[in-house]
């Protein structure tokens, strides 16, 4: 039996941080009073391994909300985190989203059901995944992740190229993980989960490992170093490695399935 965890979330969160998820919790309460199923708080604050500076992870579910009501949930954060400083990064979903996201048993609900902690609502329960389904899902959404790489780089956009093809590493490895029945729970775990179960073991070559780091780095580095120069060749050498490891993986999933 899933034990879930309720109450204020003042045990894991700064005080501001805690007044702010309670704003938070009121203003959509009084936007949206018939709309409103669950707040739940999740991520490396709900864990109690957050940085001071990491963002507040909110899981909110509505009964079945329009694209305006969707909007409303975005911009309560958006006036917090200018009232307050506070960034909250709520993801919405409607309750029918949810309930399919639990019965397919994905990575992002089976961590919530772990580490969340409910604000409101009776909170989430997710079911054994179904590995085959969620390993697909992954495998399709990093090939699509490398599709606007390719476009971006033979356009010149190499910054957002090389942070593109980034993705396409993590969901190739996510991907795997969940073939092996590992759940990560965040990239650096996803990194480090892939180190241990494939590189050090020898399924995969270690050169794979080590690309997908530098591929991090070189994510962090485009999104967030903004004097960094990326040239064509940088971008070019990015899609050629993320689109062998995706190659890879994908060659070893039938072997993955066999275990």
């Amino acid at each position: 039996m899933t034990e879930i965890k309720t109450g204020a979330p003042t045990g894991v969160l700064r005080p501001e941080e805690a007044q702010a998820v309670e704003e938070f919790k009121e203003k959509l309460l009084a936007a949206l009073p018939d709309q409103v199923r669950d707040i739940i708080l999740f991520g490396s604050k709900a864990r109690g391994d957050g940085y001071p500076e990491s963002d507040i992870d909110l899981l909110v579910v509505l009964e079945n909300p329009t694209k305006e009501q969707i909007n409303d949930v975005c911009n309560v954060t958006t006036d917090i985190l200018f009232d307050k400083g506070i960034d909250l990064s709520a993801i919405t979903f409607s309750r029918k989203e949810i309930e399919r996201l639990c019965n397919l048993g994905t990575p992002l609900v089976q961590n919530v059901t772990r580490e969340g902690i409910v604000i409101i609502g009776e909170g989430i329960v997710a079911k054994e995944a179904k590995k085959e389904e969620i390993v697909q899902q992954f495998l399709a959404s990093a090939k699509e992740d490398l599709e606007p790489a390719v476009f971006l780089e033979s356009g010149g956009f190499h910054r957002i190229a090389v942070s593109r093809a980034y993705y396409a590493f993590l969901d190739a490895a996510d991907g795997a993980l969940v073939a092996k029945g590992f759940t990560p729970k965040s990239h650096a775990d996803t990194i480090s989960l892939f180190g241990l179960q494939f590189v050090e073991t020898g399924l995969v070559d270690r050169k794979y490992g080590r690309w997908f780091n530098l591929a991090k780095k070189a994510r962090l580095d485009a999104d967030y170093e903004r004097h960094k120069v990326f040239t064509a060749e940088d971008a070019r050498e990015a899609i050629e490695q993320a689109t062998e490891f995706v190659e890879v993986i994908e060659k070893l999933l039938p072997s993955l399935r066999e275990e």
